[in-house]
């Protein structure tokens, strides 16, 4: 069931339907969801897809580690904590920047967009 219930009919002209469409699919927001956000006063931030692949990457490389740590300690049956914690705190780095750069956005006033989704 729709939590949303009230219909809006909205006009635009070419030049403000293109503009529209561009900015929701470079956010990769819908249409309805870019409009929302806006009227709570949430400023969204665009995709940036180089950064995007650079944490992927990142991540990437932190779950070899910790898998070559995994793998060293079925053969030994030790495991180094010092480097297995080095590398869940910077896993927990990265997905704090993620999820500060590109779920979080930037808010006017107190709401925030993430909060009030529904």
């Amino acid at each position: 069931m729709r939590k949303r219930s009230i219909k809006k009919n909205l006009y635009l002209n070419d030049y403000e339907n293109k503009l529209l469409k561009k900015k929701a699919f470079e956010l990769g927001l819908s249409e309805s969801e870019l409009l929302r956000g806006l009227i709570i006063n949430y400023v969204p931030k665009g995709l940036n897809n180089d950064a995007i692949y650079k944490l992927t990457d990142e991540i990437r490389r932190v779950g070899i580690n910790i898998n070559q740590i995994a793998h060293i300690s079925n053969i030994n049956g030790d495991i180094d904590y010092k480097r297995l914690y080095e590398y869940q705190d910077r896993l927990n780095d990265l997905i704090y920047e993620i999820r500060k750069e590109y779920l979080g956005g930037d808010t006017i006033g107190d709401n925030c967009f993430m909060e009030n989704r529904n």
